[in-house]
């Protein structure tokens, strides 16, 4: 049993980076990069240990591992003092910002948030159902946008994970 997970864990290793950077791109500079692998290489050896072929619908081990890789990067982001990561100066010490004026900034804003109404309508009906329910501002867990639409909790985190995917392709952002 512990040869097959170190041999899952081994020929698997690469996972672990490419993850933890496409995580970090989304923080603040106070993550560290060798932090965030170190806590993907832990979630692979789990994946590794849990890992049973027939209890998991015949998945591949890379795609049960990469769930299992980013979820303990996640957590080990939520465990760090966010506060701490994200420190800044007192205000009273802080620069004073240069003021773009108020009527473009609306009107960027106003572009963007068109821009992703669109690509939202472009997105295949489930995963747009989906990102509807979940980001109505009512504060609904993205469980609850699954079961809205009769899916298990597992398949709403998938559709969801998919559709941010999409949109980020239709709308070109990295």
């Amino acid at each position: 049993m512990r040869e097959r997970r170190d041999e899952l864990v081994e020929s698997h290793l690469a996972l672990v980076r490419p993850i933890a950077e496409g995580i970090r791109r989304s923080l603040p500079g106070s993550f560290e990069l060798d932090d965030l692998i170190q806590a993907g290489a832990v979630g692979l050896v789990r994946a590794a240990t849990r890992y049973q072929p027939a209890r998991h619908g015949g998945a591949p081990f890379t795609a049960f591992a990469k769930r299992h890789i980013r979820g303990a990067i996640l957590d080990s982001v939520r465990r760090k003092n966010w506060v701490e990561a994200t420190r800044m100066e007192p205000l009273e010490e802080a620069p004073e910002p240069a003021l773009a004026p108020v009527i473009d900034i609306s009107i960027d804003r106003d572009k963007r948030l068109e821009k992703v109404k669109v690509a939202i309508r472009n997105l295949d009906p489930s995963k747009r159902k989906i990102v509807e329910i979940y980001y109505s501002g009512e504060d609904r867990r993205l469980e609850d946008a699954g079961e809205a639409v009769g899916l298990k909790k597992s398949r709403a985190h998938e559709l969801h994970h998919e559709a941010l995917e999409d949109l980020r392709r239709i709308l070109r952002v990295r």
